[in-house]
């Protein structure tokens, strides 16, 4: 896409998820083709709330994806894969407490964080949130000014745990293919030297890896009578 289709294509993303979702399913390689963007997931079934939300998160330079209920808020998330999700916790179809069950459920090695809004500020409601999957709980009516501020920190650290795993992933290669060359290596050294030759009691032997051992080598050979 060249700069102008992208452009437009981030500005019908900013609408209404049925929208989102339908574009979604006519061609589901747009957003891979997009550069990086950060996306938030926006999943309350109040109007006033999204709309809130939705500006405010456009306002902080991310892109917005909205959800009306826990249903739509699943299809959204594996569709999107957004990269924070802003959960209220009393939805139709399927409440907040479950959405964000499953999400985890869901996920293997990747941590995507779950920030709930709920007008519910009991202590028991934040730690059932919490329980869950989700990682931070903040009361309505919501202080953007807090809610700014939670949504960089946990941006942060995804970052950090992006960067992270991929390092892990990128040294379990490495030490892969290293593993697949020293066997490789011991198989051609096995048949080069042919140690079947020294079956006998004159001398012991074995084979390891170069960096098992201080690098010494003693070479043996028969002599024309038969000795070592």
């Amino acid at each position: 896409y060249n700069i102008r289709g992208t452009v437009r294509l981030r500005m019908r993303m900013r609408g209404h998820g049925k929208y989102w979702k339908r574009m979604l399913n006519e061609s589901p390689t747009m957003v891979r083709c997009m550069e990086r963007t950060y996306t938030v997931l926006i999943a309350d079934d109040s109007k006033h709330i999204r709309y809130l939300l939705q500006h405010f998160v456009s306002s902080l330079g991310y892109i917005p994806v909205i959800a009306e209920d826990g249903e739509e808020a699943l299809q959204l998330f594996t569709a999107t894969d957004p990269d924070l999700v802003l959960l209220d916790v009393m939805m139709p179809k399927l409440n907040g407490y479950e959405v964000a069950r499953r999400i985890r459920t869901q996920l293997s090695s990747t941590w995507i964080p779950i920030i709930f809004l709920s007008a519910a500020s009991e202590e028991e409601n934040e730690i059932q949130g919490l329980e869950v999957g989700g990682d931070d709980y903040l009361a309505k009516p919501i202080r953007l000014s807090l809610l700014a501020a939670k949504i960089k920190v946990m941006k942060r650290l995804a970052d950090m745990h992006r960067a992270l795993q991929e390092k892990t992933d990128l040294l379990e290669r490495y030490q892969e293919e290293n593993e697949q060359e020293q066997q490789m290596a011991k198989h051609m050294m096995e048949h080069l030297v042919r140690l079947d030759r020294f079956q006998g009691k004159e001398i012991e032997h074995w084979m390891v890896p170069a960096r098992h051992f201080s690098g010494d080598l003693i070479a043996a050979a028969h002599s024309p009578n038969n000795t070592v």
